[in-house]
């Protein structure tokens, strides 16, 4: 999981108005849609989840500590989606306690390497990563009009690009990889990779799972070019976002969130 910074949860919240905004342009959805969609729920039956759900979000301090704010800004996303959910006073093992004391039916927790979300009634989990790649990737069909038969580039072999590969496997799209590291690339075999980042111009349809802020400017892009970005920080130039606005979708929390609710309410 990429390590988001102080500064990238303070602003989040913020950011919920204008990525609803976003994602009506892109896709012609809410984020509150997008939950509907990935879970193949209702509204109506969302709305009837909502009121029997009770989620808390815990602190977790391992590894490098808590990141603050991480817990509140996740909460605030359940609650913007329609969930009912509290931050738990205690961190770690001892916030598991409390939550599970004051009946929460989902736990959101995450360290230094994995953010998963627990539902304790129905003994299973939503992991972010591969909650995360098909959110974008629902987002990415929904703009493009489908993506069976498509190619689709994507940019980062790690753990996120995989989650894509195999979300993109299962709608019958074509995944091409790339990642500046080529070795990291073998574990898809027959699957296309590309040996220079000169050739990722040919890709309308990029996913883009890198961690490197900006190497990526709009002359290396297709002009016509619609990219789902969840990796951080952004891998695109200042220029290069600000010429691809409205064609590049990227936010530091909430649709992966929404990707994890969605899941729980499957």
């Amino acid at each position: 999981m990429t390590r988001l910074k102080k500064e990238d949860i303070d602003s989040i919240l913020d950011e919920l108005l204008r990525l609803d905004a976003s994602l009506q342009q892109a896709a012609g959805i809410t984020l509150e849609d997008l939950v509907a969609e990935l879970s193949g729920r209702t509204r109506e039956e969302l709305e009837d989840k909502a009121v029997a759900t009770i989620g808390a979000a815990v602190p977790v301090t391992s590894g490098l500590g808590v990141i603050p704010g991480f817990a509140e800004a996740v909460a605030s996303i359940v609650s913007y989606l329609g969930f009912s959910i509290f931050v738990t006073g205690a961190a770690d093992v001892a916030g598991l306690h409390e939550a599970e004391r004051k009946g929460a039916d989902w736990i959101f927790l995450a360290d230094d390497d994995r953010f998963l979300a627990l539902d304790r009634n129905r003994n299973r989990s939503a992991e972010n990563d591969r909650c995360t790649a098909k959110a974008y990737l629902t987002i990415l069909e929904l703009a493009s009009g489908g993506l069976s038969g498509r190619e689709v580039l994507v940019l980062g072999a790690g753990r996120l690009g995989t989650a894509a590969v195999e979300q993109l496997d299962r709608k019958g799209a074509i995944p091409v990889l790339y990642d500046k590291d080529p070795d990291r690339c073998r574990r898809f075999p027959g699957h296309r990779v590309l040996s220079s980042p000169d050739e990722i111009i040919e890709y309308p349809h990029i996913f883009d799972a890198t961690d490197e802020p900006e190497w990526l400017d709009a002359a290396m892009l297709h002009p016509h070019v619609f990219i789902a970005a969840p990796g951080l920080p952004l891998s695109l130039t200042d220029n290069a976002a600000a010429e691809l606005a409205g064609r590049v979708l990227h936010d530091r929390l909430a649709i992966g969130v929404a990707g994890m609710v969605a899941e729980l309410c499957r």
